[in-house]
């Protein structure tokens, strides 16, 4: 890939140093297995805390533009990277956010630059605007935003409460009746029923007791607000799936599917009787119905074989769409019952 950015240093100005696309701490990819998907979600996450956090100063721009032309280097590496077979598919959604983020600003800081520059204008490559092509549909753009909140540590805190508010989808609640809701307050719903039910002493009953909690840096921990995105997360996928099955789109639903069972519940308590993954357990509902099912005498039914739930659940025969339907409804249930909504 050709150079995006040439730039030329400040006239009788000394290059200064600045660190590199590094995070001093390390962010959060304990969900993702493979080193590939951990190191490009840590140094896209890297490279916009960097960019984010540059000044421009007219009269000492050199600084800025030292960092341009790494980030220049930097994103070009990750827009590789995101190519790899390797790379899991969350990982995958998580970086692409990061890196339409990165981009935004990169822009930022180059119009900002020229604004005070006096030779002219920074050539930026066309190619540095397409870097970071996110999903465009509303549940798979969303899933997306939603990842990546799981990256931001205590201390950005408001930035985290920034994006999430930037969510303008809507979806259908299966867990608590058939209404729309907002992404962006779901997790404030969930954050207040965790503390509702395992925290009491510190909840109160009032209808913006997870907003304030969620957005008060004393007022929850780290773990609560990942738990609380986590249980939003596993909802819209459940809503995804549904309207996957119910339109046999079955390109989203494997989609969907893979998304989910890497997507793991992350507390003892928030699980469905122990299990965490909660794409597991729409398999064993699955089985469970269809074996029902199978042991009738007058079924004709072929008997199950190995790895049946998964299998089943992602066959385009129709035979199985109901049985789909019927797991995940259980599986609602579940975690009806496990979240005490």
């Amino acid at each position: 890939m050709a150079a995006i950015v040439t730039l030329s240093p400040v006239k009788n100005q000394a290059p200064i140093n600045i660190q590199p696309l590094t995070l001093q701490q390390p962010v959060s990819t304990g969900r993702f297995s493979n080193i590939i998907s951990q190191q490009l979600v840590q140094d896209s996450h890297a490279v916009v805390k960097q960019l984010k956090e540059a000044t421009v100063i007219k009269g000492s721009l050199e600084p800025v533009i030292d960092l341009l032309r790494k980030v220049n280097q930097q994103l070009s590496k990750l827009a590789k990277d995101l190519t790899s077979p390797q790379l899991e598919e969350d990982a995958r959604s998580v970086a692409n956010v990061n890196l339409s983020t990165a981009t935004t600003l990169f822009c930022q800081l180059k119009e900002e630059i020229e604004s005070h520059q006096e030779d002219g204008s920074i050539p930026i490559d066309s190619s540095l605007l397409t870097l970071a092509k996110i999903p465009t549909s509303g549940v798979t753009h969303t899933l997306c935003l939603l990842s990546s909140l799981h990256l931001f540590s205590d201390k950005e805190l408001g930035e985290m409460v920034k994006r999430l508010n930037a969510i303008p989808e809507m979806f259908v609640d299966n867990l608590t009746g058939d209404k729309e809701i907002a992404v962006s307050t779901r997790p404030f719903f969930h954050l207040a029923k965790i503390h509702q039910h395992e925290q009491a002493k510190i909840w109160k009953e009032s209808e913006d007791y997870g907003a304030k909690a969620f957005t008060t840096l004393s007022s929850a921990t780290s773990d609560d607000r990942y738990r609380a995105i986590r249980r939003t997360e596993i909802e819209l996928l459940l809503h995804g799936l549904q309207s996957a099955i119910q339109q046999d789109r079955f390109k989203d639903l494997t989609f969907y599917t893979t998304f989910l069972e890497k997507t793991c519940l992350l507390a003892p308590e928030d699980s469905i009787f122990g299990q965490k993954n909660v794409g597991h357990q729409i398999f064993l509902r699955l089985y469970e119905a269809y074996k029902k099912d199978v042991v009738k005498e007058s079924s004709s039914l072929p008997q199950p074989q190995k790895d049946f739930g998964r299998t089943a659940f992602l066959s385009e025969e129709a035979i199985y769409k109901k049985y789909k339907l019927q797991a995940l409804e259980q599986v609602i249930q579940d975690l009806r019952a496990a979240w005490r909504l």
